[in-house]
């Protein structure tokens, strides 16, 4: 996700106040690749009862050949 989006998105949350969670897995699988720390924005989750007192950033791993 680019900036614009992600800030696009952030715009659209009525509370400003809301407090900002991170959705990151780090799972343990057979790969020649390195999952690295840190992850990469895929989407802005929203609470499914309609309250904006947290929203969550959806992530995807980030993997890199070795």
């Amino acid at each position: 996700m680019k900036v614009s989006e992600l800030i696009e998105k952030l715009q659209e949350i009525p509370n400003k106040d809301a407090e900002v969670n991170v959705h990151h897995w780090l799972l343990a699988t057979k790969t020649d690749k390195v999952i690295l720390s840190w992850s990469k924005v895929t989407g802005i989750l929203v609470p499914l009862d309609g309250e904006y007192n947290q929203i969550t950033i959806e992530t995807d791993k980030v993997e890199e050949d070795i």
